[in-house]
């Protein structure tokens, strides 16, 4: 563990800050998710899309862009398959950087931009963007457990 975050540290994320964003899902969709790769890949898109969807949205407000993407988001997420107790509990961490860079052009070099904390509503919404993602997924899948999730 002391080794990848030292090469974290040192060799991928850039100086910046960074924040922590855990995504926990419902017992069922955590075995659904255990078993099936796949499925585990498509709900960790849809909460990398929704997290970057806001840091976007947020640094297009403060920096005054003409689009969101203009605005480069980057992050580092670890599927964790068990809780404390070692028992089976797959969620995610992401580390992301907590800020966007700014891209206008090729000629023009990257600007990165520091954002501020989430507010207790943007998480709520993040949260509730992600939870309609995973329901559709889930729902496409065709997987009986998507109606017990909320």
């Amino acid at each position: 563990m002391t080794e990848r975050a030292a090469h974290l540290v040192d060799e991928v994320l850039p100086n910046a800050p960074v924040r922590q964003w855990v995504l926990s899902l419902p017992i069922e969709v955590r075995y659904l998710m255990a078993f099936n790769a796949g499925l585990c890949s498509e709900i960790l898109n849809a909460f990398n899309r929704e997290v970057f969807r806001w840091y976007r949205h947020c640094g297009k407000k403060y920096a005054g862009l003409e689009s969101m993407a203009q605005a480069r988001c980057g992050s580092v997420t670890f599927i964790q398959r068990a809780g404390s107790a070692l028992n089976l509990n797959v969620h995610f961490h992401m580390l992301a950087i907590d800020g966007i860079y700014i891209h206008k052009d090729w000629k023009t070099p990257l600007r990165f931009l520091a954002l501020p904390a989430p507010s207790d509503a943007d998480v709520e919404d993040v949260v509730k963007r992600v939870q309609k993602r995973v329901m559709k997924i889930l729902t496409t899948q065709s997987h009986d457990d998507a109606r017990h999730v909320s």
